[in-house]
Parts: structure tokens; sequence; C-alpha cells
């Protein structure tokens, strides 16, 4: 007999699609969900719809949830809009989930706080999902893939020999997507229910934008200090010690920065 199936909700989306991928590669029987489907077996479907519409959910070992409608600023702009998807969205997965028999295993965010929406959304879900048997909920930080956009921007500018500006006072934790993936099946074969955590190592925008000079072989004074405080981030935007304690089923030596920027800038997996 073959194992039961691995559902990915969001699985089209840059995280999901790295977690998809990785199950596939183990010969795992992984079944995405999204608006758009890429596989034979995936199931189309747009989660903001009404659940009720829904078809029923596939009988699965884990459920992960890594669905997203955008970060603190998408929040800030729209909470309705973001909330039927970072709340009602990924409650209704729990609940379809749970309720076929599947363990499930949510993707949530360092930033979880009541200072900002988008961190009483993201804590929200994760009662949500909490409330099921067995549930467990993986806080990462800022997880940084190949091809990441604001880097990418970066590397073309200083390619060319453009200046670019980067927030000296904004802290950061880059985690390379390879090890929230790892983390999150961690999570999922483990079983074991609860909140676990994983964040990258502690730096600056403007001490990743250097180290990414760095690695091109540009010159560091191409790259120019910022204040996020002047340019008007709030507070809330800008916290400091956005390293979280690591707990997981087994630990994870994270990449460091040197090497999450070599891989997110040579457009490798």
């Amino acid at each position: 007999m073959s194992p039961p199936p691995i559902v990915v909700a969001g699985a089209t989306g840059s995280i999901g699609r790295a977690l998809t991928a990785r199950l596939r590669a183990e010969g795992r029987h992984g079944i995405g969900v999204s608006r758009t489907t890429a596989a034979r077996h995936d199931i189309r479907l747009d989660l903001t719809t009404p659940p009720s519409s829904w078809p029923a959910w596939p009988a699965a070992d884990v459920t992960y949830i890594c669905i997203g409608a955008g970060g603190l600023d998408a929040c800030e702009l729209d909470p309705v809009g973001t909330r039927r998807v970072h709340v009602d969205a990924v409650a209704a997965v729990a609940h379809h989930a749970s309720a076929a028999g599947s363990r499930v295993v949510f993707l949530s965010s360092s930033h979880v706080s009541g200072e900002t929406v988008y961190g009483r959304q993201k804590a929200e879900a994760e009662l949500a999902v909490l409330s099921r048997p067995g549930a467990a909920v993986l806080r990462c930080s800022k997880i940084v893939g190949s091809g990441d956009a604001r880097l990418t921007a970066w590397r073309t500018a200083l390619l060319a020999g453009r200046s670019i500006e980067a927030f000296d006072d904004l802290h950061v934790a880059p985690l390379w997507i390879g090890d929230a993936v790892t983390a999150l099946i961690d999570v999922g074969d483990a079983g074991e229910p609860g909140i676990f955590q994983l964040t990258g190592r502690e730096t600056t925008y403007f001490a990743m934008a250097v180290a990414l000079a760095g690695h091109l072989g540009v010159d560091a004074s191409l790259v120019v200090p910022a204040s996020a405080q002047t340019a008007g981030v709030p507070p809330s935007f800008r916290p400091r010690g956005v390293v979280l304690e690591q707990v997981l089923p087994r630990p994870i030596d994270v990449a460091p920065l040197d090497v999450v920027i070599a891989r997110a800038t040579s457009f490798t997996p």
C-alpha cells in the first residue's frame, strides 16, 4: 500500500512551490492546492471562495498551509482583503483538512505580534490552526529564495555601476528557502503539535547590500546607508531582536548571509 499523500495549500507560491518540489523529489505523493495547478493530481481551488463550495479535502497524512496575501505594507493598506487570506482561508483549510483526518502544519511568521495588522492576522491564524488536533505552527523569519526581488534589483543596479540605498537601521534575519522547507518537512514528519521556530542570522539591509556587493566583486561604496526612521518606516515595522530561539524536532544549521545571497542571486534552487 502506498503511503497517504501530503497536501500543500498555496502550492504555486514561492514557498509552497519549493516545498512541493522537494516532497516530490523525495518520492512522496504531493498534492498541490492553488488557483492555478501545475501537476495532474493537483487541485485548482481559490481559497478565498466560500468553503461550502470547496470539493472534499483529500485524505492526507499532512496538510501544509503556505498561503499569503502580502506582507506588512499590504496588510496596513488592505486589512479586510488580506484578512480573507491570512485568517479566514487559513482557518477554513485547517478545518477541512482536520475533518478529513489530516494533521495541519501552518507556515507563520516571526512578526507575530499585536503591533501590526500583519502580526495580528498571523496570531489569529495560529490560534485557529492550533485548535485542530495535532496541529503545528512553524514561525520563520524573512524567507529568501532564488530570484528574490530586492536582491535582484540591487544586483542589477550594482552590476551597472549604479549606487543603491539600503537601510542601516532596519533589522532582518534572512532565511534561505531550502532551510525553511527542510524545517517544514521535519515538523510534518515528527507529528508533534505546538509552535516551532526557525530564523536566519540577524543583520541589517545595509549589511546585506554590502555583502551582495562583495559577492559581485563591485565597489562597496556603491551601497549608501539610509535611515528607515527618516524615511518614515513605522517603528512597528523595524523591530530589533528579530531572531527567535530555534525550536524544531531536530536542529538545523541555517545558511549564513553570504550563502543566502549567493544562492538567491545565482538563480539556482
